[in-house]
């Protein structure tokens, strides 16, 4: 596997790993553990204390790495596979999705998880798996399939 593929992979996983914990998020009414955004409580790590803010506070620190690994992923796109437009594209389509990602939890948060904004959250969620699963299994085949006339 190429360092390309290893970290798409490994995005996936995290990716999943980070839609599990937002379930977790969900089924404890944590949500609002963290009543604020980007801090918790206004501070970079939440109370001791506060299981709910630890749990909101984990599902942040996921992204946060979800995010790095997709510049990464970008950024490997450019090097290695400025040749592959598709997958060049989508690599950064997902740092976009990303981004926008970030601002819907944000958005959740001061909208105090109204239905629209988790749900709009969630959509966009399942939209970046499905990226990074595609840009992963893309980057698995060459870029033009060859074969006999």
């Amino acid at each position: 596997m190429t360092r390309f593929q290893k970290l798409a992979a490994a995005t996936v996983v995290t990716a999943i790993l980070l839609v599990t914990i937002g379930v977790v998020v969900r089924a404890t009414g944590s949500g609002l553990g963290c009543p604020d955004w980007p801090l918790c409580h206004g501070q970079i790590i939440p109370p001791l204390d506060d299981p709910k803010a630890w749990i909101e506070w984990l599902h942040r620190t996921v992204a946060v790495v979800i995010g790095f690994e997709v510049l990464g992923i970008a950024a490997l796109a450019f090097l290695d596979h400025r040749d592959r437009r598709t997958l060049l594209a989508a690599s950064v389509g997902s740092v976009l999705l990303v981004g926008f990602q970030a601002w819907l939890g944000r958005e959740t948060v001061r909208l105090g998880n109204s239905g629209e904004s988790v749900t709009a959250h969630l959509a966009s969620a399942m939209a970046l798996v499905g990226l990074l699963v595609w840009i992963f299994a893309r980057s698995l085949y060459p870029s033009r399939l060859g074969g006999s006339r």
